[in-house]
């Protein structure tokens, strides 16, 4: 059985060793994280070794479509976030390398695609055997080129990458721990600036959170979605999971043309942002042609969620200066608040017209929440206040 072992120092393969693990995954900037293969009995042992902090089983997580059908609308979400603005001013993303963790994405007549990592099979194209079509359709809200009247992406002229995670037996497949950590290590060791991670689970990982955190403090934004179950359940109660719920990442909640959340939208504490994600059209999977001319329409915060990771790469071409703690700044203080911080976090940003500068960070030491500006985001595992300097 696979299992994500976690040392409380540097991993030891040799340490593995002694407990019989086989097919051991060492990474080059997770130092203290390995993928391996134990018996049921190793593994229990090796759970109560001094110099062990975890030893979990890889699990499964489930890409986060809420459901998709053949017709739909353009995305009304370039109108809810002003993108146009962006891109009358020339900036479309270009330069930022952002990796869409999902699926797989198909070679599509509407995306340019500069590379990728296929997480499953390290050995195979980041291209191949790609049965499920939600990453492609991800990929399109992104970074759509809008060829010939096509849908148009966020960030048309991003450095599109595509991390696969699917392991090319079902159509409604999702992602393991192990790949999800894979392409982190990958992406940090090829200078991704946004990723965007369409799926979620209920169950937490001392080793993915390790990984995700890692992923952060190197400096790369990470765009989750929060999750399409809110309609099981009264509205009462959080239903987002992960890596959505993570302190350090930013969670994006779905929201209809009217502003108002879409039923199925996840309701909880740690949403940053809302934007829309109902039936969306965008480029899709082609399972009798190498390079896809389809399109599909989508719904679910999957949709809403490289929106967001679209922005902020337009921020990082507005702002190119700007640290990425500065870059979330510029989202909140300029966001059009839709009610709660639970369905909608701070709302939607819009094209920033308010002077960015006049917001600081405080790390420690926090009480009650903003009144003022009334938007805080997560970071570094803490909950962050921000509030005027002459305020």
């Amino acid at each position: 059985m696979r299992y994500l072992i976690t040392f409380k120092d540097v991993a030891s393969k040799r340490i593995l060793e002694e407990y019989n693990a086989s097919n051991i995954k060492l990474f080059s900037n997770l130092k203290n994280i390995t993928v391996c293969e134990l018996s049921e009995e190793s593994a229990d042992e090796l759970s109560r070794d001094d110099l062990i902090l975890s030893v979990e089983i890889d699990c499964r997580d489930s890409f986060d479509a809420g459901g998709d059908s053949e017709s739909g609308v353009r995305s009304y979400a370039h109108d809810l976030l002003e993108v146009k603005k962006y891109h009358d001013l020339g900036y479309k993303g270009q330069g930022i390398k952002i990796a869409i963790f999902d699926s797989g994405i198909q070679k599509h007549e509407n995306l340019n695609i500069a590379g990728g990592f296929n997480a499953y099979d390290q050995n195979a194209p980041f291209d191949s055997n790609i049965n499920n079509s939600h990453g492609t359709m991800v990929a399109g809200v992104l970074a759509g080129k809008g060829i010939n009247g096509a849908p148009l992406g966020v960030a048309p002229e991003c450095e599109l990458y595509a991390v696969k995670l699917d392991d090319n037996v079902s159509t409604k497949n999702g992602s393991f721990w192990s790949e999800q950590i894979a392409g982190m290590d990958w992406a940090i060791n090829n200078n991704i600036d946004i990723i965007n991670c369409s799926f979620s689970g209920l169950t937490d990982s001392i080793a993915r959170r390790s990984a995700f955190k890692a992923a952060h403090e190197a400096g790369i934004i990470i765009c989750c979605s929060a999750g399409n179950m809110q309609n099981r359940v009264t509205d009462d109660r959080s239903t987002i999971g992960f890596p959505a719920n993570y302190p350090f990442v930013v969670t994006t909640a779905n929201v209809r043309s009217d502003k108002t959340r879409y039923v199925t939208s996840c309701l909880g504490k740690n949403i940053n942002f809302s934007s829309g994600g109902v039936s969306i059209t965008s480029t899709t999977t082609d399972r009798d042609n190498q390079v896809s001319i389809k399109y599909r329409s989508g719904t679910g915060t999957s949709y809403a969620s490289p929106t967001i990771a679209g922005v902020i790469a337009l921020i990082k071409n507005m702002f190119p200066t700007a640290n990425n703690d500065k870059v979330l700044e510029i989202l909140y203080e300029n966001c059009e608040r839709l009610g709660s911080f639970r369905e909608y976090g701070a709302g939607i940003p819009k094209f920033p017209v308010n002077d960015f500068e006049n917001v600081v960070i405080r790390d420690k030491g926090i009480g009650k929440k903003d009144v003022q500006i009334r938007s805080r985001y997560k970071t570094s595992g803490e909950n962050i206040k921000l509030r005027r300097r002459n305020g």
